[in-house]
């Protein structure tokens, strides 16, 4: 989903047990070995190949025959654990496949967990529910990290696991420009953002189903209104009546409800004449987006900024009238 905003600036450990037999160091050699066929998508439409990264994190749990996911998801026994996926030549083609062989079960079904890229920073579990938690996400520590989060592909039986990518952050884009008939010479100095978390936990429920209908995965943020502010940039850029791409520190945000601390704030200056002003404009997220009040997972939003509703200086003249009162009037006799 992308959102644009045009702005006027006026001034965990596992458990389970194995049902049956199997090899869990990688060698069950009575099933094909497991591939991945990824792709990524949007939240709800339009998927492309999967280039964001060049490898992701996988994982999977075993069913016995006859089980289900969602009969058996707090106790199912893990296959293998935090593997790196990577194109790799295998028979003769190339395939999205581990370093060390794991094979299809004979019977049974296998369900897979993944993320991408591997070497974000947070403490990442499976909670006793089963589901997929990563806590602590700082946007600070992964600065510009696109952390994405396939589809949990549940039971499947064969090759190849078909592994759907979502991104899990909200990414921001700012633009700036300047009414056609603003003679002044206007440069954006600073960019940010005011009253918002910067750490979170993602969770995708264990019976997630992708799609505004589905059970949805979620962001969880401290209560209550951020203190924390964040410089998106910070530097000189010529503002024209064309609109300019603002180069930003941090392109990726945690999603989450607005409060009313929730800002993002402009500064630049104005030079007219021999006179420099500094203009310093806070905006409220909350009250800028009154539907949603929020960024959402997945979601491209654009802000962009136009300093307008500038008036030149013109005057009104009127003059005082003559004093004309009797008091004001002498007969002289000469």
């Amino acid at each position: 989903m992308k959102k644009i905003f045009a702005i006027a600036a006026a001034c965990a450990a596992l458990v389970g047990c194995v049902k049956n037999d199997v090899d869990f160091s990688g060698n069950y050699a009575q099933g094909e070995r497991i591939d991945f066929a990824t792709v990524s998508g949007l939240q709800t439409d339009g998927r492309a190949a999967y280039t964001s990264h060049n490898h992701f994190v996988a994982a999977a749990f075993l069913l016995n025959e006859g089980e289900t996911w969602a009969g058996v998801h707090t106790t199912a026994a893990q296959y293998f654990a935090n593997e790196r996926v990577e194109q790799r030549s295998l028979g003769g083609e190339t395939v999205w496949t581990t370093s060390t062989a794991y094979y299809w079960p004979a019977k049974g079904s296998l369900t897979f967990f993944a993320y991408a890229p591997e070497g974000i920073s947070a403490t990442r579990t499976w909670d006793a529910n089963r589901n997929y938690v990563f806590a602590d996400f700082s946007v600070e520590t992964n600065k510009n990290i696109d952390f994405m989060v396939a589809d949990i592909v549940k039971e499947a039986k064969g090759n190849p696991v078909n592994t759907v990518f979502r991104h899990k952050l909200t990414q921001i884009k700012v633009g700036i420009t300047k009414a056609a008939d603003d003679v002044r010479d206007i440069t954006l100095t600073q960019v940010k953002l005011n009253g918002v978390y910067h750490t979170g936990t993602y969770t995708m429920p264990y019976n997630h189903v992708p799609g505004t209908t589905g059970v949805n995965d979620y962001w969880t943020v401290a209560a209550g209104p951020s203190s924390e502010s964040c410089v998106l940039f910070d530097g000189a850029i010529t503002v024209t009546d064309v609109t300019t791409a603002v180069p930003l520190d941090h392109i990726y945000v945690i999603p989450q409800a607005f409060t009313s601390a929730s800002q993002l704030e402009v500064t630049y200056t104005v030079e007219s004449g021999s006179a420099t002003e500094t203009v310093n404009v806070k905006i409220s997220l909350h009250d800028l987006d009154s539907v949603d009040q929020r960024w959402s997972i997945n979601e491209l939003i654009s802000y962009n900024l136009t300093i307008g509703d500038v008036e030149q200086i013109i005057w009104a003249p009127t003059e005082e009238g003559w004093d004309e009162s009797s008091e004001n009037s002498y007969t002289i006799e000469i």
